[in-house]
């Protein structure tokens, strides 16, 4: 079976068409799919940090709107709360 020259240039145009997706494919979007991994994780870690400052907020109002009924609870740190915030009110 022999191929025509016309349906050959078509062949060829349509793997020259699809080419640069694969190209894209192989060497792009796996950087792409990196950078937004890392920009996601950036995003959460500062809403994290922004939502325990909001919450240690509310939390000391409840403390000083409570008077004395919360002294004792004052001395107690929630443990989600310990290791976001020193980061949280230095960066924000």
């Amino acid at each position: 079976m022999k191929i025509s020259i016309k349906n050959y240039i078509i062949l060829i145009l349509i793997l020259f068409t699809l080419l640069p997706f694969v190209a894209l494919r192989i060497i792009a979007y796996p950087k792409i799919q990196s950078d937004l991994k890392t920009v996601i994780m950036d995003n959460l870690e500062i809403v994290g940090k922004k939502q325990a400052v909001q919450l240690l907020t509310v939390i000391e109002t409840i403390y000083t709107i409570g008077g004395g009924l919360f002294k004792p609870l004052q001395k107690v740190t929630p443990i989600f709360l310990k290791s976001s915030l020193t980061l949280s009110k230095t960066s924000i």
